[in-house]
């Protein structure tokens, strides 16, 4: 811990499987039993689970995870012990009954799994642009709620707008899926006329592929948790991949510090140095410094 908690938004798979010790050393249940109990069974989410390692008469019902190069991952998919952060196995209908299900109880017409003042909460920005668990956008019937899933060969995004009764699941089972996701999404929504939603529309530097050289290298942090990424160019392109953490994307940018992916649309500055020298990076609340600089 290197912040005081409240302080500031940083995503962090640990702090889920906290909630997931402290669950368990309440009941003194395992994990995915309590779940099924307290979340699965009462919503009808038939086809998920929280086994790991999946169990073999469901074998058959699940897809087999991709690596960035299209060759299937050894052993089809990785087994989490992390159970309340990456092992929910699941389908885009159950996850839609998720939330349509958070909506529900926080329009107070079901306390089938919340109350409608832990739904409320929820679905209130504590941090931006989260609030408890789920991340959040938009306001008016605009406002919608939502989380993206990226385990190892999975790439998945679910979203829903609890005013207008809308929404859509996509998962897809490869470690470059996140460009799919979003084209799928922004089609349904261009469609059914969601809201306030689609691509975002920005300008990019021009740059040649001389300048775009300064920020080709590995960028390191130990702290809070270890993440290497590494920006490559290709010609007039840049890449940035972070292994477990970011799938390799083209990025743009928008201004000699600020970056934009141009699939995710996930933003990051990096850090300029005397003399305009690329120092570092920070995105998702994680300070990387340029190795060798």
């Amino acid at each position: 811990m290197d912040v005081e908690p409240g302080k500031i938004m940083r995503y962090a798979g640990g702090g889920t499987m906290i909630m997931q010790l402290a669950l368990t050393d309440v009941t003194g249940e395992l994990f995915p039993a309590l779940m099924k109990r307290l979340v699965i069974d009462p919503i009808g989410m038939t086809s998920s689970t929280y086994e790991q390692p999946l169990p073999e008469s469901r074998r058959a019902e699940a897809a087999a995870a991709h690596e960035a190069d299209g060759i299937m991952t050894p052993g089809r998919a990785h087994t989490y012990p992390e159970m309340a952060a990456a092992g929910l196995w699941a389908t885009p209908t159950d996850l839609l009954k998720w939330a349509m299900e958070i909506a529900a109880a926080r329009a107070g017409t079901s306390t089938r799994v919340l109350s409608k003042a832990t739904a409320t909460e929820m679905l209130t920005v504590h941090k931006a642009p989260v609030g408890l668990g789920p991340f959040l956008a938009g306001a008016g019937r605009g406002f919608n709620f939502g989380h993206t899933g990226g385990n190892h060969g999975f790439r998945c995004e679910v979203i829903y707008f609890p005013e207008t009764g809308q929404g859509a699941a996509v998962m897809t089972n490869g470690e470059q899926g996140i460009a799919l996701v979003k084209e799928i999404l922004y089609s349904i929504a261009a469609h059914y006329r969601w809201p306030e939603y689609g691509p975002k529309s920005v300008t990019l530097l021009a740059a040649d592929s001389v300048a775009l050289q300064r920020y080709v290298g590995t960028y390191e942090a130990t702290s809070p948790s270890p993440v290497s990424l590494v920006v490559n160019r290709e010609g007039g392109k840049l890449f940035a991949e972070a292994k477990g953490v970011l799938p390799r994307e083209e990025f743009g940018l928008v201004t000699a510090e600020k970056s934009i992916g141009l699939q995710s649309g996930s933003e990051g500055t990096f850090l300029l140095g005397p003399g305009g020298q690329v120092i570092g990076v920070e995105f998702s609340g994680n300070k990387l410094m340029r190795k060798g600089k």
